[in-house]
């Protein structure tokens, strides 16, 4: 089984998945992890918070999570 998670921190993995069940099946070679850095997919991921003030917001990128 093929596993791609998309990240802004792609270091992060396996992490502490490498302890768990999804890590015994990695090392049994039954899951195979594709990291992805979302910095190389988009040119930009923040926007700018609503109403002002302190704060980050994630841009919702249509073509990775649908029109929804």
């Amino acid at each position: 089984m093929n596993v791609h998670i998309i990240t802004l921190f792609p270091q992060m993995f396996p992490g502490s998945l490498g302890y768990s069940l999804i890590g015994k099946a990695i090392a049994k070679g039954l899951v195979k992890l594709h990291v992805h850095d979302l910095k190389t997919l988009a040119k930009r991921v923040d926007d700018a918070p609503i109403g002002g003030g302190a704060g980050m917001l994630k841009l919702k990128l249509k073509w990775l999570i649908g029109d929804n």
